[in-house]
């Protein structure tokens, strides 16, 4: 029964309230910054900061899910605003998703702007908006419907009794979050002295866009409510980092808390340009996300890259579908130290709370 159940959701994925009204979702969240919250824009280490992601999910079953990500953000206008109080933000992101039998593909494009204020020496806060263009697809000539099950076999000659509107639609939207960052630590010594905080909360989903792909039936993307924390602190004398990061969000009556520790081992320290420790580490992170999976993630920071990698081990009531096979992602990030992307480190700009490898 497990094992239909999963059929059923894999080849309808899309047509359903409940699942179709879910966004892309990513479980190494700190890697996607503007999928979780707009406020985040702006607010990364050093310039400027862009994200490569990667999931596969579910793939012991055909047709499985398939998500990429592309994402950038930095501070603009360095030169000629005040900067004593605050800075402008802005960022750009791609996501495009494939799932089911259907192909059912999600392709988006946005674009945030946001306004950061310096709190203190240490801190920052930051408001951001994202406006959004949406569009989904489906094929659904290779779909087997429950109403060709016959009550033995799936019989491709019985019909499946829906009626199509549209293959493909497209609509805009808008989103909103707000963002604190707090950091202290010398920029002169090496990794004992740094401790980091980050809280967000966002709404996404503003509009509650609507799809209509069968002539009966119309669906709406629900706001989705996010909520984010992230702690680290080093270790005097040594060259240790712990902390952790938990993630909550609720969309329609799908909710989501993820949340773990995480422990860095410093490679090597470097605080030649402009103050950043342009360190290396290797670091790991044991993350559950409540009653669906045990997620562990391994990463590696060298210069301005960091590359990391996860895998969602099922736990939930699919897992004898699913064999306990979950998501496979990779994550690439890269933070521009010395503002050579965008010509930013000529312009003797200094971020409160920017600084330091964290």
């Amino acid at each position: 029964m497990k094992t239909r159940l999963l059929f059923v959701i894999i080849n309808l994925i899309g047509f359903g309230q409940i699942l179709f009204a879910q966004d892309v979702r990513f479980s190494q969240f700190d890697a996607t910054p503007l999928a979780i919250n707009p406020g985040l824009a702006g607010m990364g280490n050093g310039y400027s900061r862009a994200n490569v992601n990667y999931r596969s999910q579910w793939s012991s079953i055909k047709n499985s899910f398939s998500t990429a990500a592309v994402s950038v953000d930095f501070p603009i206008f360095s030169e000629k605003m005040n900067w004593k109080k605050g800075y402008l933000g802005t960022g750009l992101s791609f996501y495009t998703d494939k799932a089911g039998d259907g192909k059912l593909g999600t392709n988006e494009i946005n674009f945030v702007i946001s306004s950061v204020l310096f709190v203190s020496e240490k801190s920052k806060i930051s408001l951001g908006i994202m406006g959004s263009y949406i569009q989904k697809s489906v094929n659904p000539d290779n779909i087997k419907w429950d109403s060709q099950y016959n009550g033995f076999e799936y019989d491709a000659a019985l019909p499946n009794g829906e009626n199509f509107a549209a293959i493909s639609a497209h609509t805009l939207d808008m989103s909103t979050g707000l963002s604190y960052r707090y950091y202290e630590g010398s920029k002169n010594v090496d990794n004992d002295d740094q401790k980091l905080v980050e809280l967000g909360i966002a709404s996404f989903r503003l509009l509650e866009p609507k799809y209509e792909f069968l002539l009966d039936g119309e669906n709406k993307i629900s706001r989705r409510y996010v909520a984010h924390a992230r702690y680290l602190s080093s270790i005097s004398n040594s060259k240790i980092v712990l902390g952790a990061t938990a993630i909550f969000m609720k969309q329609n009556v799908s909710k989501e808390i993820t949340f773990g520790p995480e422990l860095r081992y410093s490679l090597s320290t470097n605080t030649k340009y402009t103050g950043y420790l342009k360190d290396s580490y290797v670091g790991v992170q044991l993350l559950y996300r409540y009653k669906d999976a045990i997620i562990p993630v391994l990463f590696l920071k060298t210069g301005n890259f960091r590359f990391s990698g996860s895998y969602d081990y099922n736990l939930s009531d699919l897992n004898s579908a699913s064999k306990g096979v979950g998501g496979f992602e990779l994550s690439i990030q890269f933070n521009d130290f010395e503002g050579q992307l965008f010509n930013q480190g000529s312009k003797s700009v200094t971020f409160k709370g920017s600084k330091g490898s964290f």
